[in-house]
């Protein structure tokens, strides 16, 4: 019996399995480019998959076989990056697909009104928001994480919502005391339910260590995580705002 445990333990962070792992990361790049017609790619451009509404537990995760969606339980995986964003709607209940007011997709320069740095804005500070009850900022602010699972070649977006960005920071700063970055180790992601004081119930994102990554995977899987990275990076900077944000339903 401690043998199988040891044998389960051992195999935790192996990543050698991955789709990404089995090919050329120069390869896939050109592909991108190809199909693209030497566009970028930017995080809507990919799949994404959000925290339910009303306290689900399941995550729906969509593909090119299956549009609909698939519903699991646990996201397994290598976080290979990700990026602050923020929407700000004048209207606090605007309708689902307004664009917002002002929104960012790098979290720190503002595009629309009232635009500008995010860090000086009143509206990114907390007590500001004008919902009835709420003591939160009037400009919501989301996590992008790019989310790299066994069958993709390319990430998935996992949304977190305002409501899991604490306990992604503590998981963030629980690897750092142990001096292991996000793109080091393969995480988990589950849903538990949460009620907020008004007594609705929501899901929280919980973010579970899974092993090290061997240090001979992670140099296979450096170039590629720097070409995702640099393309995600130059959209940002070549973009004029964010025409695909979500609105916060």
């Amino acid at each position: 019996m401690s043998g199988e445990k040891t044998t389960a333990l051992a195999l935790v962070g192996d990543v050698g399995g991955y789709a990404v792992m089995q090919g050329n990361p120069q390869d896939l790049g050109q592909a991108i480019f190809e199909n693209l017609a030497g566009d970028g790619v930017s995080q809507f451009d990919l799949f994404r998959i959000k925290v339910p509404s009303g306290g689900g537990v399941f995550f729906n995760i969509p593909s090119l076989d299956n549009p609909d969606g698939e519903q699991v339980k646990e996201l397994l995986g290598v976080i290979i990056y990700h990026q602050v964003n923020r929407t700000y709607w004048e209207n606090t209940n605007p309708v689902q697909g307004t664009l917002p007011d002002c929104s960012s997709s790098d979290g720190q320069n503002g595009v629309g009104n009232p635009g500008g740095t995010c860090a000086f804005c009143p509206l990114n500070a907390f007590g500001s928001s004008q919902k009835a009850g709420a003591k939160g900022k009037a400009c919501k602010e989301s996590k992008s994480i790019y989310f790299l699972t066994p069958e993709t070649l390319i990430p998935l977006i996992v949304s977190a919502p305002p409501t899991s960005l604490a306990n992604y920071r503590k998981y963030m700063l629980a690897l750092a005391g142990k001096q292991r970055r996000y793109d080091s180790v393969v995480t988990s992601i589950t849903l538990a339910q949460a009620v907020n004081p008004g007594g609705q119930a929501y899901s929280e994102m919980v973010f579970t260590y899974k092993g090290l990554i061997p240090e001979a995977q992670r140099n296979l899987l450096a170039p590629y995580r720097e070409g995702i990275i640099n393309t995600v990076n130059k959209v940002i900077t070549e973009s004029p705002g964010n025409n695909g944000t979500d609105v916060p339903f």
